[in-house]
């Protein structure tokens, strides 16, 4: 270096901005700017040349070396002072964009809540007009079959009556002045269980199986129709082992599932059902164990 010649140090006037941007942005953002500028200034390569001997000679390398640097510096922070109010702007939009889609979405999920309800009481609903339905044609061939009635007998006409009405034996045997059950009709009522695999298992590994119990009738035991005999019930007690169960019973009065309880075990304990009659009013019990392997019945419990 010869003797007079001026050492100047440039800096870099700009610096990341750890409260805006992060190191790697900024470093993105100026090469990709410092790029753009250089073509520009190739661009202009004619005006530069000029420009820059008139620099050099002037000043010198160094002092050339600075202005140069100084103008493409205050380009590149305008630059990036831009690109920052982009950035806000993008960021802003993305977080407008997500809160309309929670609140879409809290919209939907409220919605979808609404139609599961509805179709709920819909199908419960549905299976009352079933069970109406079949009452209402079970009671049409009761009445049916309970009077047969001989037209060919002579027809009084004074009295628009026929003079011999015919009733057959069938409906002598069913017919009660009040619908009360007979022994027999008593006799016919079930209370069964049926056991269903969960695939499920306890923590120590025991199988967890449904077991659901329900109301039936044998038709081939009792004078009365199944409905003629399930519509003499009142509800149905279930008791369970306390040691175990918690509630230990469970009183269902709805007729339309057979007065069916459904309930997860992993052990054989004894159950025991109370069947309410109700005109006149009447309790029949029912007992025994816990079936896990198969269907079967509870025994009659002598009072």
């Amino acid at each position: 270096m010869s003797k007079g010649a001026r050492t100047e140090t440039v800096t870099d006037p700009i610096q990341p901005s750890s409260a805006k941007l992060s190191e790697d942005e900024y470093i993105g953002i100026r090469n990709r700017l410092e790029v753009e500028l250089i073509d520009k200034l190739t661009a202009r390569a004619s005006w530069g040349i000029g420009i820059l001997g008139t620099l050099v000679a002037g000043l010198g390398f160094a002092g050339a070396n600075v202005i140069i640097q100084q103008t493409v510096t205050s380009e590149v922070r305008q630059a990036i002072e831009s690109e920052k109010e982009n950035i806000g702007r993008f960021r802003s939009l993305v977080t407008d964009s997500l809160k309309e889609a929670a609140a879409v979405g809290a919209q939907a999920k409220a919605t979808l809540a609404k139609v599961e309800e509805a179709s709920t009481e819909a199908q419960e609903t549905l299976e009352k007009v079933r069970a109406t339905m079949e009452a209402a044609n079970q009671r049409a061939i009761e009445i049916t079959q309970r009077w047969t009635i001989d037209l060919s007998k002579p027809f009084d006409r004074d009295t628009g009556v026929l003079k011999d009405t015919a009733i057959t034996d069938q409906a002598l045997t069913s017919v009660s002045s009040n619908g009360a059950l007979t022994e027999t009709d008593k006799r016919a009522i079930i209370i069964r269980q049926s056991p269903r695999d969960t695939g499920e298992t306890t923590p120590d590994g025991r199988k967890i199986v449904e077991l659901t119990f329900s109301l039936d009738v044998d038709t081939g035991t009792g004078n009365k129709s199944k409905t003629q005999i399930m519509a003499q019930v009142e509800k149905v007690e279930y008791g369970f082992d306390e040691r175990w169960f918690e509630p230990a019973t469970k009183i269902v009065e709805s007729s339309i599932n057979d007065f069916r309880y459904r309930i997860n075990v992993w052990g054989i304990t004894r159950v025991k059902a109370a069947v309410y009659l109700k005109n006149p009013p009447e309790l029949l019990l029912f007992g025994g164990s816990m079936n896990l392997t198969g269907a079967g019945t509870l025994g009659t419990i002598a009072k």
